[in-house]
């Protein structure tokens, strides 16, 4: 998966290649998996998040409710993640975020009284950050390979 140092390039990938790739990442040396986390995580706070509380502002309703209750939060992990949902109560009749999240993208209310229309936010998100976010990860994973082979022989 070599990376130019293009801005304007754009990645592309197969899953399963992925996940051959996330298997061979768990071999990473400790320093090296820390700095892949840190990485990552800010990743995904300037890419991921702020794309996924503007979509989630747009949302009727309930999403000014839900990005002020934050509850699209960065996970630390190998890859850019973030988490979306909680489990504090955001309305008055005790929906969570982990509640509203579903309903909120798909309009469908489940056996709720509460009118959801189908906004797809979460989609529109995902199209959005999907590939600036994978290229410039894809580009830490160059630049964290490249340190550890020239400090270790044999690595990946």
């Amino acid at each position: 998966m070599p990376v130019n140092s293009d801005p304007a390039l754009v990645m592309k990938y197969n899953a399963r290649q992925f996940a051959r790739l996330q298997r061979d990442l768990k071999g990473l040396p400790k320093e090296a998996s820390r700095e892949l986390r840190r990485e990552s995580k800010q990743i995904a706070a300037q890419v991921m998040k702020p794309e996924l509380d503007r979509r989630l502002g747009e949302v009727p309703i309930w999403g000014p409710r839900m990005v002020q209750g934050n509850v699209v939060k960065v996970v630390s992990d190998r890859v850019p993640k973030v988490k979306i949902g909680g489990r504090r109560k955001l309305v008055s009749g005790g929906a969570s975020g982990v509640m509203l999240r579903y309903p909120t993208a798909t309009g469908w209310r489940g056996n709720s009284f509460a009118p959801f229309q189908p906004t797809r936010w979460m989609r529109k998100a995902s199209k959005e950050y999907k590939d600036e976010a994978f290229t410039r990860w894809a580009q830490v994973v160059e630049r964290i390979v490249r340190k550890f082979n020239s400090t270790r022989t044999g690595y990946l």
